[in-house]
């Protein structure tokens, strides 16, 4: 996987008349961070944040042990795959069509695993994820909604990486889980360009990816 190790640096409620979507983001993170009691540290376009807005009796927060986010890229014409260990998040469900829940998934950066420590220890640098000055990527979402005539839930959201906020739709299909909330698996593709991860596009690394992530929620 050489061109891996040589591909060029990576780049990196409503919304009030007047305040940016970026400062509007910034702002409800940080009002959750103050309803969690979390250090304001922890809140940044790409720190973790705390939990979705809702009651605490409805809220879930995800079985770490039983859920999973996995990846897959072409790489000179094969698919490489991969993933992330460190998956966080929370989620309030939807209560009726006036009442959206809310949603908030993250992996941690420096969890990258692609069964090669070399070229793992390389996307940890500041050539692809940039660890040090990104160590999250993250997916909040104060938008979730029921999909009519079935069980699936569609979240609209931002998602961050590198620093880069974009706007995201994901449908989370439900699931038959382990855990002793619900389950939900969302299937969705990636320009990282997009997000300025250009690393190894000259070296026939893909720049659509593919992702799988399974949630398993359990009570907070």
């Amino acid at each position: 996987m050489r061109s891996l190790r040589r591909g060029p640096k990576w780049s990196t409620a409503r919304r009030r008349p007047g305040l940016s979507r970026r400062r509007w983001v910034l702002s409800l993170w940080g009002g959750l961070a103050l309803a969690a009691g979390l250090p304001a540290g922890c809140v940044g376009s790409d720190r973790t944040p705390p939990p979705v807005p809702g009651g605490a009796a409805s809220r879930y927060v995800v079985d770490s042990a039983l859920s999973s986010v996995g990846f897959s890229i072409e790489h000179r014409g094969r698919p490489l795959r991969g993933g992330f260990t460190a998956i966080s998040g929370a989620f309030t469900p939807p209560l009726g069509s006036d009442r959206p829940g809310g949603l908030y998934a993250a992996v941690g950066a420096g969890s990258v695993e692609t069964r090669n420590g070399l070229r793992d220890a390389h996307l940890r640098t500041a050539d692809y994820f940039d660890v040090r000055a990104h160590p999250t990527v993250a997916f909040v979402s104060d938008d979730v909604r029921g999909v009519p005539g079935s069980r699936d839930l569609r979240a609209k959201g931002v998602l961050t990486l590198l620093g880069v906020s974009r706007p995201l739709t994901v449908t989370l299909a439900r699931a038959d889980g382990d855990g002793t909330g619900p389950s939900h698996v969302c299937t969705f593709s990636l320009v990282r360009s997009e997000f300025g991860l250009v690393g190894g596009l000259t070296q026939g690394v893909g720049d659509r990816v593919e992702l799988q992530v399974t949630l398993v929620w359990r009570p907070s």
